[in-house]
């Protein structure tokens, strides 16, 4: 492994076994008659990431840009390929992620904040400063559930900012996490504070339809089309080649 990288993927392959009926809906449930089908989500991904770059990831749809994301944090298993990386590594996606909705919200910080690696002392010290950027003083003991989507939102995003903020991972993969279905007033807050992740000393992967944010904070761009690698290079050319082929001016 090159000791200028903190992460180096080589040959990268996914394979899905999609079950496609030929017969009634019984004869599918029971087994007995049904084809499988290989979805091909990746196909020999290769890029590597240095210490203290910021890789944005972009591509349509179904291109294969999460399930690459939750390979390399081990949700996934490959099928095929290497994976080298040294150091830790924390993956957000979508903040209402890992929130248990029976429990308070206060119950809810704790439990995620020891997920993301914090002692309880650790958590403690963090508690109303992520309660008070969450905008939910009046709630501290509301079980989650009666909270508005955005409420929760707004919850797992606090926890996860001051939590990461302070654990300081060596690699943040990040998926499409900035569009959290909140207010504006909010979303100001969010692009701040993201500002200030992708300003740190780690190294970010960020998953994103935004391409102003990933051309003005990426150091580099891996552009993905149907689960292959079409360019890696500078964020102004591969977005450009890419709102190119979708015929998007920008």
């Amino acid at each position: 492994m090159n000791k200028e990288n903190i992460l180096e993927v080589n040959g990268v392959r996914k394979i899905f076994k999609k079950i496609v009926g030929t017969g009634t809906f019984l004869s599918l449930i029971s087994s007995l008659r049904y084809n499988k089908e290989n979805i091909v989500a990746l196909n020999d991904v290769s890029f590597s990431l240095k210490k203290g770059e910021n890789l944005g990831i972009i591509g349509k749809n179904g291109s294969g840009k999460s399930t690459l994301l939750r390979i390399l944090a081990n949700i996934y298993k490959k099928d095929k390929g290497v994976i080298r990386r040294n150091g830790s590594l924390t993956y957000i996606s979508g903040f209402t992620y890992g929130l248990k909705r029976q429990m308070s919200v206060i119950d809810n910080i704790y439990i995620l904040g020891y997920f993301l690696g914090l002692t309880r002392k650790e958590i403690s010290k963090r508690v109303f400063k992520i309660i008070d950027f969450a905008e939910l003083g009046n709630h501290t003991h509301t079980p989650i559930y009666q909270l508005s989507r955005g409420m929760m939102n707004k919850l797992g995003f606090s926890i996860y900012i001051h939590c990461i903020s302070s654990n300081k991972p060596d690699i943040i993969l990040i998926d499409e996490a900035i569009s959290t279905g909140v207010d504006y007033k909010f979303q100001k807050k969010i692009i701040i504070k993201m500002r200030e992740l992708l300003n740190s000393d780690s190294s970010v992967i960020l998953v994103s339809h935004n391409l102003h944010i990933i051309k003005k904070y990426c150091d580099r761009v891996l552009w993905i089309e149907k689960g292959s690698v079409v360019k890696i290079g500078t964020p102004s050319d591969t977005v450009y080649d890419y709102l190119d082929y979708l015929k998007i001016d920008f």
